[in-house]
C-alpha cells in the first residue's frame, strides 16, 4: 500500500526521510555510471528551497524488503509559499514521483490539493503533460525550470475548475460519468465488483451535495481512490456468498493514472451537454 504523510506546513528534511526512505537512497555506485548520483533527491528539495517551494506531503509504495524500500517508487509534493488558497479550497502542487532504481526519471506534475479533503488529487493530464527530467545529466536550474513550468499550468487548472463548477449535471450525466469511471478503475469487465453505481455519487461529506461536475468529479474521485464500498459476491449461481467491499488504490503510478484519466473523463462532460 501506500500511505500519504501532509501536514499544514512545510515538511522537515528529517520527515521526507522518514516517510520516504527511498528518496535519500544514495545508490548510486556500482551498477549506474557516475553522472547518475549528481541529483539526488536532497539535492531537489534544496535546489526547490531556495525558489520558496517547499515539501507539503510525502509518500512512499510499502516496500516487502528492507533493500527493496531503498529503490521504492515515491513521490513528494511541494507547493510555493506564498501561494494564494484559490477557491478557498484547491491549492496547486508540483507532485514529484520517482524511484531511484536508475531506470526512472524525476517526473513533475502538476498537483490540484483540495483543502476540503485531503485526497490529494491530481490534475496534470489534461491541464499539462507530465515534465520528465532524466536523472543522468540534470542539473540543478532543469529542476527550477521543470517546477516553474508546471506552476505555470495551475491558472489554467484553477480556470477549468471554475468552468466545471459552473456545469449542471443531469442525473443521467451523473450515471454516465459514474460508469465511464468505474471502467477507468477496473478496466476488465470481469475485475469490476458488483456494487450499484449509485454508490458512488454517494458524497462522504456533508458539503459535497451540488451536483455541478466539479463536485460530482471529486466525489467519483474520492470513492473510487479510497474504496470501501460495500457489495455482495456471487457464487457461480448467482448467489450471494460473501460480503466484500471495494480497495482503496494504494499504488502510487496507478493512483496518479486514474486520477489523470478522470480529470480528462470530467472535461469530456463539460464540453458535452446534454
Amino acid at each position: 500500500g501506500m500511505k500519504y504523510f501532509r501536514a499544514n506546513r512545510p515538511l522537515t528534511i528529517n520527515e521526507v526521510q522518514k516517510f520516504a526512505p527511498a528518496a535519500f537512497a544514495d545508490k548510486a555506485a556500482s551498477e549506474v555510471s557516475k553522472n547518475y548520483a549528481f541529483l539526488s533527491t536532497r539535492n531537489l528539495i534544496e535546489t526547490l528551497e531556495k525558489k520558496s517551494i517547499v515539501p507539503f506531503a510525502v509518500a512512499q509504495t510499502k516496500a516487502r524488503t528492507e533493500e527493496a524500500k531503498e529503490t521504492s517508487r515515491h513521490l513528494i509534493r511541494f507547493r510555493h509559499t506564498d501561494h494564494r488558497i484559490e477557491l478557498g479550497e484547491v491549492v496547486p502542487e508540483i507532485v514529484l514521483e520517482t524511484s531511484h532504481d536508475a531506470k526512472s526519471s524525476f517526473k513533475f506534475s502538476l498537483g490540484l490539493f483540495r483543502l476540503v479533503c485531503e485526497n490529494g488529487l491530481v490534475a496534470p493530464c489534461s491541464v499539462l503533460d507530465t515534465i520528465r527530467i532524466k536523472h543522468v545529466n540534470a542539473n540543478d536550474s532543469d529542476v527550477i525550470d521543470a517546477s516553474f513550468e508546471v506552476l505555470d499550468k495551475s491558472d489554467d487548472a484553477i480556470e477549468n475548475i471554475l468552468e466545471m463548477k459552473k456545469k449542471a449535471l443531469t442525473i443521467d450525466d451523473r450515471l454516465s460519468f459514474a460508469n465511464e469511471a468505474v471502467s477507468l478503475r477496473w478496466d476488465k469487465q470481469n475485475e469490476r465488483p458488483d456494487f450499484e453505481i449509485e454508490k458512488l455519487l454517494k458524497p462522504r461529506r456533508k458539503k459535497d451535495v451540488d451536483l455541478d461536475l466539479w463536485t460530482t468529479f471529486n466525489v467519483l474521485q474520492e470513492n473510487l481512490v479510497r474504496g470501501g464500498l460495500s457489495f455482495y459476491k456471487l457464487n457461480n449461481l448467482g448467489y450471494p456468498i460473501a460480503r466484500q467491499s471495494t480497495r482503496a488504490v494504494n499504488s502510487i503510478s496507478k493512483n496518479l493514472e486514474l486520477n489523470k484519466d478522470l480529470w480528462t473523463l470530467a472535461n469530456k462532460f463539460l464540453i458535452s451537454s446534454s
